[in-house]
């Protein structure tokens, strides 16, 4: 099972999580790595640090809030490796599908699907002009 780890700002990785539990109950695997805004961004990289050694050996996709801010720039050093993938803009439906799919040993298969997320889930919605 490819693992997953939440980086974000604020407390959103923990609330995409919760969120995630209501539908798949535990969520095993799944790592959060919060950075609010009085947290000191060194203890936050010695945590995410931590977790990565924890996973050494093992696939793993980080997902990041926002692509060149401090909790993606924090994730960067541990992206590399061929079972390692690094996004920026995770949301509740990219999540929720690499929930589902990250059982699969084809670590090119949940590329596939981050890929259809970039261009499945941003719609722009217009009130129709009467």
């Amino acid at each position: 099972m490819v693992r997953i780890v939440i980086v974000t700002h604020g407390r959103l990785a923990s609330e995409l999580a919760a969120t995630a539990r209501l539908i798949f109950g535990t969520l095993e695997g799944v790592h959060e790595v919060n950075l609010p805004h009085d947290r000191d961004i060194n203890d936050m990289k010695s945590e995410l640090s931590g977790i990565m050694a924890s996973l050494a050996g093992e696939p793993a996709i980080i997902l990041t809030d926002m692509y060149g801010g401090s909790a993606f720039m924090a994730s960067v050093p541990f992206a590399s490796g061929k079972d390692r993938m690094l996004v920026a803009g995770v949301n509740m439906p990219l999540l929720l599908d690499l929930l589902v799919a990250r059982d699969t040993d084809d670590f090119a298969a949940l590329k596939e699907t981050v890929q259809a997320n970039k261009e499945k889930y941003l719609v722009l919605y217009q009130e129709p002009k009467k």
